[in-house]
Parts: C-alpha cells; structure tokens; sequence
C-alpha cells in the first residue's frame, strides 16, 4: 500500500474514500482483493473521465466469483494453467469522498444470458426502492473499481472457487468518473439504450426471450443493415469476386483497424465487419445467396457507422481491387 500512496499521492489526498475502500475492502463488498488491502506487488491503475451515457449503460463484467464454473481461461502463454476472475464495484461519493452508494454487479452473467433477469446497468445507482434518487445534488463522482486476479489452477471442481489456487498476480483499476457539466440528473435523463448500450448477443438474446420492446427495436434495425449490405456490397460484386476465386478466406483493409473478412466452413459462409469501435458479422446458409444479421459487437450508432463506411468505401472499383484471398482469416470470425 505504502508504495502505490507515494505513486498516487495526489489522488489519495483528494479523494480520501480510496484509502478507506483499498484498506477495508471486505466492507465495500470487494472480494478480488487482500482482505487487509492493497499489497506492494498489486497492480494499482487510475483514471479519470467525465461520466458519460456510455457509463450509464455499462453491465457487468464479473466472473470466478459464483464458482469455478465462471472463471476465465486466457490463450496467451503467460496465463498456461491459471484461471482467472474479475469483479467491478461503482461507488457514488459526494465531493468530499463519502461514499453515497454502492452499485454491484452479479456475480455471474448465466441469468442474462438466458433472459432469465434484467441485465444490471450503472445507472441502477441512481434508483433504491423502485423509486428515483434525490441524491443528484449530493452525488459529485461515481467511482468504478475493478479487481482482477489470476491464481494457478488447481482443477479441482468439486468446491466453489475450488480451481483457484496460488494468487500469481493481481490487477486493480480505479476510474472517478466527474460529473458532467449538465449534471447527473440531466444524464441520466438524456441517455438512452440506442444510443449509449454496448450491444452483444447476450443482451440482444436476453432481451428477445423477454420481449423487450427496445431490444426488439434494435434487432430490426440491425436486420436493416444487413439487408443493406447485402443490397449494396455483397451482391453488388463481393458475392461474384468471392465465388469465382474460391479460398476460404477472404479480405479487405481500408484502414490498419477497418476491414472486412470473409470465411466459408461447414457450409456456412460468415461476413464480419469491424473497426476499433465496433463489429458486426452476417451469415449465409445453403446457395449463399441471402446473408442474415449474426452477432454484433458495439453502441447502435458505432456499429451504424461502421456498415454505412463500407457501403461507401465498397462504391470505389479501386477499393473493390483490395478484396483478396487471404489465408489469415480463419475460424476466429
């Protein structure tokens, strides 16, 4: 702890509230931490940002907490036979770091998964009892801290959290988040789901199986798209390029983060969109000749954006010429 106040001395003297929740973590709810706090080899990280929709409509990313069945595997070589786990705590704190409210997520995303619940959103903070909070006057942060760890695995199932053995290393990020010069309430009111929602299949099937209206709303217009770029760029000649040079995958970069990637196996034929905001991929089944919208990644805007510059770029011929064989592309799309 010693080491990481003289790092940060200036954000510990500011905002008192961190030395108290790292130091007395078991209280806050945070289990993804020594139960005396923050030891000297700990990764300690700190931003800040201005609260925006975007955090509003953050969901949960927790894991390894309910049991060794939701912990995470990593490829990279350095995490061979560790698993891991992560949990995210949202603070409201006034602005002399007193903290208002705590916020935390599931410890297990199966629910949503299944439609089975709501998903959480940060800005459930603002609500208690089913009923609209009066603290907007009081609330001068929201405070987002997430902890992640890595323990060697033990395979041992038969208890909950039975895999993690030996702690191998740990991460903890804390971002204050300030309030926006509209204020909190006023946020709050203009953020919305079509705009600020970070969609994935998760949340798009949750909300189906639930018959949530705005979530139904979404889907079609993510149907839209796809019949847009069908209309407009597969069967307006990547089809007939693709076809008559037939290879597995298939490529094209208009820029180092935006591409297109095409790949057929098992007779399916995948399209994957992508940029560094967002991604969104259509499939085509038996004579290939009609795509379907997939799986997406990102806000209905970004991943808006990202269909309609295609669409664009997709009208230039010398762009069309950049549409190669590309062997790279595989299974991960």
């Amino acid at each position: 702890m010693e080491k990481h106040v003289q790092e940060n001395r200036d954000f510990f003297d500011n905002f008192p509230f961190a030395v108290n929740v790292l130091q007395n973590p078991r209280e806050h709810g945070i289990y993804l931490m020594d139960e005396n706090g923050l030891k000297d080899n700990d990764e300690l990280a700190i931003e800040f940002k201005v609260a925006d929709g975007r955090l509003l409509f953050r969901q949960n990313l927790n894991g390894g907490l309910a049991g060794s069945f939701s912990c995470y595997r990593s490829m990279e070589k350095n995490r061979e036979n560790q698993v891991g786990a992560s949990q995210n705590v949202l603070f409201a704190t006034d602005a002399n770091g007193q903290v208002l409210r705590v916020l935390h997520w599931p410890n297990s995303d199966e629910d949503e998964k299944y439609g089975e619940s709501e998903p959480v959103f940060a800005r459930n903070i603002f609500f208690k009892h089913d009923s609209r909070s009066n603290l907007f006057d009081k609330i001068a942060f929201l405070v987002l801290l997430e902890s992640d760890e890595w323990c060697l695995d033990t395979k041992n199932n038969d208890v909950p959290r039975g895999r993690f053995g030996e702690l191998q290393s740990r991460e903890v990020k804390i971002t204050v988040y300030h309030e926006p010069s509209c204020g909190f309430g006023k946020l709050l009111r203009q953020s919305n789901i079509y705009e600020h929602l970070h969609l994935n299949n998760t949340i798009l099937s949750g909300g189906t199986i639930r018959k949530n209206i705005d979530i139904l709303c979404i889907n079609g217009h993510l149907a839209e798209m796809c019949i847009q770029f069908q209309m407009q760029v597969y069967d307006n000649g990547m089809r007939s390029l693709y076809e008559n040079d037939f290879t597995r995958g298939f490529s094209l970069s208009f820029s180092e983060d935006e591409k297109i990637l095409v790949y057929e196996i098992a007779g399916i034929r995948k399209v994957q969109l992508e940029n560094k905001d967002a991604l969104i991929s259509f499939h085509a089944k038996n004579d290939y000749k009609n795509l379907y919208f997939y799986s997406c990644q990102g806000t209905l805007p970004d991943i808006r954006k990202l269909v309609l510059d295609v669409i664009r770029k997709w009208h230039n011929p010398e762009v069309r010429k950049r549409f190669q064989p590309d062997n790279s592309v595989g299974l991960s799309i």
